[in-house]
């Protein structure tokens, strides 16, 4: 099923995002939660407007890359969807090909429809991008 496959793209990229989350985190200075805390901040209140608003360009950055190689994935889909009707779009685009025809047209329709939210999402937010790659780096 669709949620069966969503959680094993989960747990599959749960470690890198949790590896590139957990370094830009680690690198905001202890001061800014202790000058909350001295405000009066709760723990939630900390997150939601300091630790949040600082770790947006890291979040975003973790989630385009996860989009796109979850986007591109086919060894779990191929091997785990069994119903033709549920079929992801490199799926389909692989049912295009046949053992002893190609239909070139079709195949590249599925082709450019696959590449087109990858390369409008990069071309929209490629500064924010950049900005959550390079925000652990030292200035």
């Amino acid at each position: 099923t669709l949620p069966g496959l969503a959680m094993v793209y989960v747990a599959s990229q749960l470690g890198m995002t949790v590896y590139l989350l957990e370094g830009f985190f680690a690198q905001i200075p202890q001061d800014l939660f202790d000058a909350a805390r001295m405000d009066g901040y709760s723990d939630f209140e900390i997150f939601w407007l300091i630790t949040l608003p600082i770790g947006v360009p890291a979040i975003f950055t973790t989630v385009i890359l996860n989009f796109v190689t979850l986007w591109n994935e086919f060894l779990y889909a191929v091997v785990l969807m069994t119903d033709d009707d549920k079929r992801t779009l490199p799926l389909g685009i692989m049912h295009f090909m046949g053992s002893h025809q190609l239909d070139v047209g079709m195949l590249a329709t599925g082709l450019m429809i696959a590449i087109m939210p990858i390369a409008l999402i990069y071309a929209l937010f490629s500064e924010t991008m950049i900005r959550g790659m390079s925000a652990g780096a030292v200035r």
